[in-house]
């Protein structure tokens, strides 16, 4: 459902998720989105992903080698 409403999700962000969950029937994203409650885990991710050069994604590591697929753009 994301990836069909990417260009709905970046003209609209917040807002767009919002609506796209509870068409998907996540009665609980709201709370979950909106409190917070994970970000220093999801900053924590984040911030290891990009010590490991990763910027994007796809981005896969095998054996210690990066694979980057390709961009939607």
């Amino acid at each position: 459902m994301l990836f069909d409403n990417q260009k709905y999700v970046e003209a609209s962000g917040a807002t767009a998720l919002l609506d796209l969950a509870k068409q998907a029937g996540l009665k609980s994203f709201d709370a979950c989105y909106t409190s917070a409650k994970y970000m220093p885990e999801i900053q924590r991710l984040a911030e290891q992903g990009v010590s490991c050069g990763l910027y994007g994604t796809p981005t896969i590591y095998v054996n210690g080698q990066a694979f980057v697929g390709e961009s939607a753009a």
